[in-house]
């Protein structure tokens, strides 16, 4: 879900970016598609990473 999630959201909002009156406002969508590269993607990349290396620690003792 961390994997598929993203790529499947920003390829639905670069077709919404270059197909006029597919999205509304096409400013707004690049900014959003922006935000989600930028901040939701790493964001839930690092809780992933965090999360399996809170599994392997607590396996290990």
């Amino acid at each position: 879900m961390v994997v598929a999630f993203p790529l499947f959201l920003i390829v639905i909002m670069a077709i919404m970016a270059i197909v006029p009156g597919a999205g509304g406002n096409t400013d707004t969508t690049v900014l959003l598609l922006w935000l989600v590269v930028g901040l939701m993607v790493p964001f839930s990349q690092f809780g992933f990473i965090f999360f399996i290396w809170n599994m392997t620690k607590e396996s290990t003792m």
